[in-house]
């Protein structure tokens, strides 16, 4: 599956499709956002769900500029992909995620986003290094992302996206 949005949905849930950015600076650290949903704290790659009829790209800028209030993200190619389930109360929810790749140099990111349906869930950024990652107790989605990161930095862009559902 090469893009997130194909196939049926699980029974009962609704699609949603989504985009995030694997945000690489020139120290090859990856920015991820912390949010704090009522059983689990979780390391996600900025995004969101994408508009009826927006393309991903266009989508990936816009979520990127909302939550970090910068502008001119240049949106590289698509990495990987994934499909995730989840409720938080108001039925299952299918996400289908597209992830790519933005480099750019480090910046200090907010301490609060500015939308407040996700400042409800949003607790900070942080700059992380691959190995601090790996050797983290903490949970960050895609499960496998220091792995995924790594083979990323060590091969470069896959020729097809990957699928790290898993």
């Amino acid at each position: 599956m090469s893009d997130a949005g194909d196939g049926a949905p699980s029974r009962g849930a609704r699609v949603r499709p989504a985009v995030r950015a694997i945000v690489l600076s020139d120290e090859d650290e990856v920015l991820l956002m912390r949010f704090l949903f009522p059983r689990v704290a979780v390391w996600l790659a900025p995004g969101g769900g994408l508009q009826p009829g927006e393309p991903p790209r266009d989508g990936l800028r816009r979520e990127l500029a909302e939550e970090t209030g910068r502008d001119g993200w240049t949106v590289g190619p698509q990495l990987w992909h994934r499909i995730t389930r989840y409720d938080l109360g108001r039925g299952t929810v299918e996400q289908r995620e597209r992830y790519y790749l933005v480099r750019t140099a480090r910046f200090e990111p907010p301490s609060m986003l500015p939308d407040p349906a996700e400042r409800r869930w949003f607790d900070r950024f942080r700059w992380w290094r691959i190995e601090a990652i790996a050797r983290s107790p903490e949970r960050f989605a895609p499960r496998c992302i220091a792995r995924h990161l790594r083979r990323l930095l060590d091969h470069g862009v896959p020729r097809v996206p990957i699928d790290v559902s898993g």
